[in-house]
């Protein structure tokens, strides 16, 4: 006598319990590996700010112990940075001036940002990713008292569809114009999970949420306050 041995298989309650788990477990991990992708997009950020910051310690170093100034005139040789309003093609950028100190432009792009070197405006441009201090434009180091709690650069503002006009791109934070007034028109940044990198004049890079006090108050455009709001930004 022959004995046949049944195969059994699964039923339609398990495969759909399994499913269910699996569903679940991705559910909660999901989230869990897109914050851990986020932190590691953060850390490399801050790895550049570093970078970018040493390039602007040593241009001061070359220059008279001066910073580099915000923005500059040149119609002799085109600009490459998106700037809000240029239509002449003239405008320069501090980013330009740090540039030869580098090691490479990919530094100057924040990872976690939708854009890169190799996307460009409308005009050819590249868009900035990181906004530069306007009140150090050409300062001398010597006036800031404590470089420690200066912030010199840091993650360009997201655009806010209550607060920002649409197409705003700006490369500087506050006035450079030497005037006492604050005004914020790149607004704080929150592309890493709810904030973004700063680096200080002394070189060191913290992580501030948008909240944050030391970078003060947030406005609605082209509003200002009187004198410096957080002692972290002017002289």
């Amino acid at each position: 006598m022959v004995t046949r041995t049944r195969k059994h298989g699964f039923t339609l309650i398990e495969l759909l319990v399994v499913i269910a788990i699996i569903a679940i477990l991705a559910a909660i991990l999901f989230p869990v590996f897109a914050r851990a992708r986020e932190n590691a997009r953060r850390s490399t950020c801050q790895s550049n700010l570093k970078q970018i910051m040493l390039g602007v310690l040593q241009y001061a170093q070359d220059y008279d112990e001066c910073l580099p100034i915000y923005r500059w005139n040149d119609a002799a040789v085109p600009s490459v940075w998106v700037d809000r309003d240029d239509s002449s093609n003239a405008r320069h950028f501090w980013l330009e001036a740090i540039q030869p100190y580098l090691k490479n432009t990919q530094m100057l792009f924040c990872p976690s940002q939708s854009f890169g070197p190799t996307t460009l405006s409308n005009d050819g441009k590249m868009y900035p990713a990181y906004a530069y201090n306007g009140a150090m434009s050409g300062k001398s180091l010597a006036l800031f008292q404590s470089t420690a709690d200066k912030i010199c650069i840091g993650d360009i503002g997201q655009k806010h569809a209550d607060r920002t006009p649409t197409g705003y791109v700006e490369n500087w934070f506050i006035n450079a114009d030497g005037s006492t007034s604050w005004q914020q028109w790149s607004w704080w940044c929150s592309i890493h999970l709810g904030g973004g990198n700063y680096g200080y004049l002394d070189g060191h890079v913290k992580f501030h949420t948008e909240n944050d006090k030391v970078l003060g108050p947030v406005l609605a455009t082209k509003s200002s306050l009187p004198g410096d709001q957080t002692g972290y930004w002017m002289p």
